[in-house]
């Protein structure tokens, strides 16, 4: 614990809490949302927990605690709902999946096969940029929640690659290829990611719920959601293209299978793939993922492919960050932040008549999910309120819910705004500044692919 505490001390950056501490003094001071005390108290502490966050600042996990503790004592949220996410089943699953995935990277079999189709990309550096996309559409059917396919495919592209240090900024840029590459290609059916997705279904009503499932949602979806995902790569390429300098096709030497295939590889092959089949059929059986995942962890560990060492791969420090960041939403909105914002951005929204009527929705929920930050509670506060307002503009509502999804999706600046990103950099596969980077990017991106490649393929469907 002593040891602990001091590593902790050590990583405290007093100079950028300084400068911190002034951005947060001028926002008490000027009020520009018009907050009350209470209000004031909650949304600054977030901001100071995110900047920490952000900057590295704070160690991560007593900057998480801390913002737990803040909202638990001066909030309107219970703290039962608080900590809320501690005892979710999304919290399980990645648990369970984070050893799963590491009896996938060690099992012979499954790290042979690995190995050969990565290597079919010869060196070729875009079609090693395009092998997460094309791997995030077929385990869709698989494996059903983008949390699990993220931690898998994320594990497996680890430890495919080169640990080298010549290697390093390459690698994080491969790594937050796959997870941008699990966000895109989710989006192409109603099912990619079963949290995400049904949240957004759920929050725009009966009818419009009932009219996306299935078929229409990929006929909105599923062109456009591929035309990204073959421009994606060039992004990732262009942007990060100092970083991808380094990079040599001498990156996927590492670690070549030539171990003998033993018969625990082939149980523990079964087991996971009777894994998979039962996530494949939760909908007819009810049992949730990370009981299922979980059922087989202990045959996992009894015929050798997992151990005790193991455990390590479940992260404490990435699982404190989540509960805090999952919290944010809930406690913003009942202390009335939400509401407030949401207020105020509305006013700035034009008349349906002019063609900024569109554009200004979608910087309006960018603004939303920036300050409120998950996504799933973006979804909540905003989809009641701005469905009326396009039904009364003329829009149908099913162009807004898509809208806000794909801005809610693709759009994020902070670790916070984006659950299955999150994931990546709380594995410490790339860093905060790379997310923010792609993101930033994004913020004029996201315009240019909902009002230059969906609307108009929207238009083409009869949607609008």
């Amino acid at each position: 614990m002593t040891t602990l505490l001091q590593s902790y001390r050590e990583q405290v950056k007093p100079k950028l809490l300084l400068i911190i501490g002034v951005v947060i003094g001028l926002l008490l001071l000027f009020n520009p949302f018009a907050f009350n005390g209470q209000q004031q108290l909650i949304f600054l502490s977030l901001l100071f927990i995110v900047y920490s966050w952000a900057t590295k600042a704070l160690p991560r996990t007593p900057a998480s605690l801390l913002l737990l503790i803040l909202f638990a004592l001066f909030g309107n949220t219970p703290a039962t709902q608080v900590f809320s996410f501690a005892w979710s089943p999304t919290l399980f699953l990645i648990v369970t999946t984070s050893l799963l995935s590491v009896a996938l990277s060690k099992n012979t079999l499954i790290r042979s096969w690995m190995n050969q189709v990565i290597r079919y990309s010869k060196g070729n550096l875009f079609i090693l940029l395009a092998l997460p996309y094309v791997f995030g559409f077929l385990l869709i059917p698989v494996i059903p929640q983008a949390f699990a396919r993220g931690i898998i495919l994320g594990t497996l592209f680890h430890h495919v690659l080169s640990d080298e240090p010549k290697f390093a900024e390459v690698k994080k840029i491969m790594l937050l290829n796959v997870f941008v590459a699990i966000s895109i290609t989710y989006m192409a059916v109603s099912n990619g990611d079963i949290v995400l997705n049904h949240a957004i279904l759920a929050f725009s009503g009966e009818a419009v719920d009932t009219a996306l499932q299935g078929m229409p949602w990929i006929t909105y979806m599923a062109v456009p959601t591929i035309i990204f995902s073959i421009i994606s790569p060039l992004i990732i390429r262009g942007m990060f293209q100092k970083d991808l300098a380094h990079y040599d096709p001498a990156i996927l030497e590492k670690k070549q299978v030539t171990d003998v295939v033993t018969k625990a590889d082939k149980i523990g092959l079964a087991v996971i793939l009777l894994v998979f089949l039962g996530w494949m059929f939760e909908p007819l059986h009810g049992i949730s993922a990370w009981i299922i995942c979980l059922i087989a962890l202990p045959v996992l560990f009894y015929i050798g492919i997992l151990t005790p060492a193991d455990k390590k791969a479940v992260n404490l420090d990435l699982l404190i960050f989540l509960i805090a960041a999952f919290s944010i939403g809930r406690v913003i909105q009942d202390v009335g932040i939400s509401e407030r914002i949401v207020e105020l951005l509305t006013h700035v929204i034009p008349s349906a008549q002019s063609i900024w009527f569109l554009p200004s929705l979608i910087l309006v929920i960018m603004g939303l999910h920036m300050v409120i930050g998950s996504a799933i509670a973006t979804g909540s506060v905003a989809l009641p309120i701005l469905i009326p307002l396009v039904a009364q503009a003329g829009y149908d509502p099913i162009v807004i819910t898509l809208i806000l999804y794909i801005t809610v999706n693709m759009h994020y600046l902070l670790p916070f705004h984006h659950a299955t990103m999150m994931i990546g950099i709380g594995q410490r596969y790339y860093h905060d500044q790379h997310m923010f980077k792609h993101g930033l990017f994004m913020t004029v991106g996201i315009f240019i692919l909902i009002l230059g490649i969906f609307l108009p393929w929207w238009k083409f469907t009869g949607l609008l």
